[in-house]
């Protein structure tokens, strides 16, 4: 069965304020005992490509009843901070800094704030007329170099739209399947992680964004 992850992005944190909030998230996860302490590498849990959380036994996500379908479950969570990772220290995790310290080897994966669907391409809307832009499009030359610029610094880039030529931050671009941002939530599972509005605000405070204010977008990848 194909796997698919769920991205819930902060696309309005700074990145000052980024780190501490992916803290006080990890905190909140692990008080409601929603996962468990250690990190797994990248394809160590199953449907899971980057270095993620486990869920706890004790919960369920979406508060699915026992023997839901197997295509409803979620297998790992991943905290992402734009620049960061995670490392253990006596028996936690804590959230470091690329370039101030050495991460192991399994856990070398710099997250660059980038979320999007692998799985045919993605586009973004103009977020004043609506008008999308495909990265495959002949006028998307400036979308992608504007996600290049973001993903290699830390600034935002602006972009400007060829429809209405109104100029906007390429972090109010995003669509059902592409959004950038220095905080991200990535849900990892099996089969297609369909959510509805109710889930979506229980997910939301389960998670602890509810609770910090986070301006959120979902989007979705569907890995083969």
């Amino acid at each position: 069965m194909s796997a698919h992850q769920l991205f819930i992005v902060d696309t309005a944190i700074s990145l000052d304020n980024a780190p501490n909030q992916a803290r006080k998230m990890y905190a909140h996860l692990r008080a409601h005992n929603i996962i468990d302490a250690g990190l797994h590498p990248a394809g160590a849990l199953a449907n899971c490509f980057e270095p993620s959380f486990k869920l706890s036994n004790a919960y369920m996500v979406l508060n699915e009843p026992a023997g839901a379908a197997k295509d409803r479950v979620i297998e790992g969570i991943s905290i992402n901070v734009f620049g960061h990772y995670w490392a253990e220290q006596n028996g936690e995790m804590t959230l470091q800094e690329f370039g101030q310290t050495n991460p192991p080897i399994a856990m070398q994966q710099r997250f660059d704030g980038f979320f999007s669907n692998d799985d045919g391409g993605f586009s973004a809307s103009c977020p004043h007329c609506k008008t999308q832009v495909h990265i495959s499009d002949e006028e998307s030359d400036d979308f992608a170099e504007a996600i290049t610029e973001f993903v290699c610094s830390p600034n935002v880039p602006s972009l400007n739209c060829h429809s209405c030529h109104r100029t906007s931050p390429l972090n109010q671009y995003h669509s059902k399947d592409f959004a950038v941002g220095y905080l991200g939530v990535t849900l990892n599972g099996i089969g297609r992680l369909k959510i509805s509005p109710e889930q979506r605000v229980k997910l939301l405070k389960d998670l602890g964004f509810a609770q910090f204010g986070a301006s959120v977008v979902f989007a979705a990848n569907h890995v083969n």
